[in-house]
């Protein structure tokens, strides 16, 4: 299996880190992420390919990856308003490779559809708007896939589909990622479940899980523009399964709400704008969770939904647990116009007990005093999963921002990216990206929360990060850091380690160049004694 957000092994010894003074931070418990070493990742800087250049937006997407098979995870980094030019926007992926020195290896490239294709850059591609790693033909090197939503696709018959969307892989090897070795797919290619039509947006989300339970990942394909069965808009997700010979189009899915649940759809719902996998009925075969954040809940429109399929022998299938779940559906926490729930999921294992759990965010959700309401703040759910069920909207734990011991704010979309990693011993953690957050007089400047479960009511070591203090870069209006998270563990010290994208960051006089920070996982002497930081240790111990 290997979930949207994938766990490392972990060890039992704790280590307790002195972090820098951050206006954000809260001291934790026990060790988990720290600042100390924290790194910046900016094109042409410290061995990362490319140039800076304006409006690129390096940063947008982040995918973890083994890609040469080292036993360091690799990082996917997404572009997508990179120019080729004279094309505008058509994007970019750098893959950086983690060297066993630390930090960026002299393998890490710079990856583009027409580089790697026959296939000529067009506008308003946006090559690299989502990302997601699996390993499709089972060798052991994890694969890439890249979302190319905004891809003109000239079709067979004549004619052209602006932004029916494709999808590109690059297969894994001991080199590295083999450009020898790739795959460009769209609807127009044959075989390929649903037909092509403008402004589909096919490779607009992305998720991999095993869905058939046969060794080799599957890939999860959101087309939330997709107009299905008489409907605007209404969205569809393709499935594409793994084999020997990599993701195949034999056996190709292509599910719309209907197909879950009568009368599901809807103009406008975008079903499959976000996407993820994890076991979460506990039967050995992945399931998927589906985002359906403009779904209309009776009268309120754009309170958002998620709808789950269940993995089996034959693939994904309906089941009977609980196939459709709005927030209405959730104690204490019931569904109002525009909250967008189910904008951003992320899967994996909170408590342990061998099921994973799943995260559902509504980035929109306002906070609600008796006394006042606060618009836009965010919140996101962990729904248990449960034998049967699935993830489970009766077992459901909601968070906001003062969750963290932070003051809740206007407009922060807490939520807007979210995700799960090991990042010490003990529970799994969960990473909480609030890209509108104000940090001191910098609107914008955008925060990442983390805390440790099993259980996060109140969740154990709450941690903010943001570029006020020992994160590397100053921080700004506008540079919204956490607009992206992927969890990996980069040094191979066993523990996991988060990237964050700050896709608005500017570069010297570059506006909106973008950039990367990496905040490393507070592992057992991850590299070294960290003699050149403030961190401490002690032998603390823990069971």
């Amino acid at each position: 299996m290997r979930p949207t957000a994938r766990f490392s092994s972990y060890r039992s010894a704790v280590l307790a880190i002195s972090l820098a003074a951050l206006p954000l931070v809260v001291a934790p418990a026990f060790a988990q992420l720290s600042t100390a070493g924290s790194l910046l990742l900016q094109q042409g800087v410290g061995g990362v390919p490319g140039a800076a250049d304006g409006v690129e937006h390096f940063g947008y997407a982040l995918a973890a990856g083994d890609f040469d098979g080292d036993g360091r995870d690799d990082l996917a980094i997404g572009a997508p308003f990179e120019d080729d030019a004279p094309v505008a926007d058509a994007g970019a992926v750098t893959i950086v490779y983690f060297a066993a020195d630390l930090p960026v290896g002299s393998s890490s490239e710079v990856v583009t559809l027409e580089g790697l294709t026959a296939e000529t850059a067009s506008g308003d591609d946006q090559f690299g708007r989502a990302l997601a790693t699996g390993d499709f033909d089972g060798d052991g090197f994890d694969d890439l896939a890249i979302g190319i939503p905004g891809r003109r696709v000239v079709l067979g018959g004549g004619g052209i589909a602006d932004g029916a969307g494709a999808i590109l892989l690059i297969y894994g090897a001991a080199a590295g990622l083999d450009g020898g070795n790739v795959a460009f797919l769209h609807r127009d290619v044959t075989s390929f479940e649903g037909a092509t039509a403008a402004g589909d947006e096919l490779g607009a989300a992305l998720a991999v899980g095993d869905f058939d339970h046969d060794g080799f990942d599957d890939l999860a394909v959101g087309a939330p523009g997709d107009d299905v069965v008489g409907f605007d808009d209404n969205g569809a997700v393709n499935v594409l399964y793994g084999s020997a010979d990599g993701l195949s189009l034999a056996r190709d899915q292509i599910w719309i709400q209907n197909d879950i649940v009568v009368n599901g759809d809807e103009d406008g719902d975008r079903f499959g704008s976000a996407l993820a996998a994890g076991d979460f009925d506990g039967d050995g075969f992945d399931d998927l969770a589906v985002g359906v954040p403009f779904e209309d809940y009776l009268a309120l429109a754009d309170a958002g939904a998620i709808y789950q399929l269940v993995g089996g022998a034959a693939g994904l299938a309906t089941g009977s647990g609980a196939p459709f779940v709005v927030q209405e559906t959730i104690a204490a926490d019931g569904s109002e116009p525009g909250d967008e729930f189910g904008s951003e999921l992320s899967a994996g294992d909170l408590d342990g007990d061998g099921l994973d759990d799943l995260l559902v965010a509504s980035p929109r959700e306002d906070y609600d005093d008796p006394s006042f309401t606060i618009v836009d703040t965010g919140r996101v759910h962990v729904l248990s999963g449960t034998a049967g069920l699935g993830a489970d909207p009766g077992a459901a734990q909601a968070l906001d921002r003062d969750a963290f011991d932070q003051v809740v704010e206007l407009g922060d979309r807490f939520g807007t990216t979210v995700a799960i990693g090991r990042f010490a011993s003990g529970s799994a953690g969960i990473a909480v990206g609030a890209p509108f957050a104000t940090v001191g007089a910098f609107q914008d400047a955008g925060s990442v929360f983390v805390a440790n479960g099993p259980s996060f009511d109140p969740p154990a070591s709450p941690l903010a990060f943001s570029q006020a203090g020992a994160v590397p870069g100053a921080e700004e209006s506008g540079d919204r850091l956490g607009e992206a998270l992927a969890v990996g563990d980069f040094d191979g010290n066993g523990f996991d380690d988060l990237a964050v994208g700050v896709p608005y960051e500017g570069v010297g006089a570059i506006p909106e160049a973008g950039a990367v920070n990496i905040l490393w996982s507070a592992g057992l002497f991850r590299d070294g004694f960290e003699a050149a930081n403030s961190a401490s240790w002690s032998n603390a111990v823990s069971n």
